[in-house]
């Protein structure tokens, strides 16, 4: 049997597949990283000096706010980051998943892709409920507004993380499937382009 041509071009699925695999790595390593960053923010907060005319229970209350906005939003760019990697490679994982010469392969790619982005949409809104307070504090009537927001718990930022490490894991596992996918019923590609002829 005669190795296609094309398999050992670039004109395959495996190319697009790589750059697949190296975003998606790229991406869940800074969402690793990112929380080991947001608690040495935390551990290393910067002073800010109180009022003179500062009640004793709000002092420091500005130093603390500073410092928790400061890990939060540690959080926030390295979840953008990490998603805009992602996004970055759609025209590299929609090339992949057409020329994929498994459709089982390319099903699972799709369905991860999907779930993707649905889960992206998901961290999106959980980011804004865990960011409602900081806006609360700029609005011109704080007070009102923070008695019409829920109660949400501070743990509550961590389920954008848990959704992102869920999501980019899947990407990242659908992404070296579909690198390593063969046509069902081929044999590895030999050395040799040479075909038998007939005996």
């Amino acid at each position: 049997m005669i190795t296609p041509v094309h398999a050992y071009t670039g004109n395959t699925h495996r190319a697009p597949a790589r750059v697949w695999v190296l975003m998606s790595s790229i991406a869940i390593a800074v969402l690793v990283l990112a929380p080991g960053v947001a608690l040495a923010l935390l551990a290393f907060p910067i002073f800010i000096e109180d009022p003179p005319d500062t009640m004793p229970a709000f002092r420091s209350v500005n130093t603390l706010t500073y410092t928790a906005v400061r890990s939060v939003l540690m959080c926030v760019v390295s979840a953008l980051a990490a998603n805009v990697l992602v996004f970055a490679s759609i025209p590299a994982i929609v090339r992949a998943l057409r020329r994929c010469p498994s459709r089982a392969t390319a099903r699972f790619g799709t369905i991860a892709a999907i779930a993707f982005f649905v889960g992206a949409i998901v961290s999106v809104a959980i980011w804004a409920l865990v960011l409602a307070p900081v806006g609360v504090l700029f609005s011109p009537d704080p007070q009102s507004l923070q008695d019409k927001l829920p109660r949400f718990s501070f743990l509550l930022i961590f389920a954008p993380f848990v959704i992102d490490w869920a999501r980019f894991l899947v990407m990242l596992i659908a992404g070296i499937a579909v690198s390593t996918a063969k046509r069902p019923g081929t044999a590895m590609p030999t050395t040799t382009l040479t075909a038998q002829g007939p005996r």
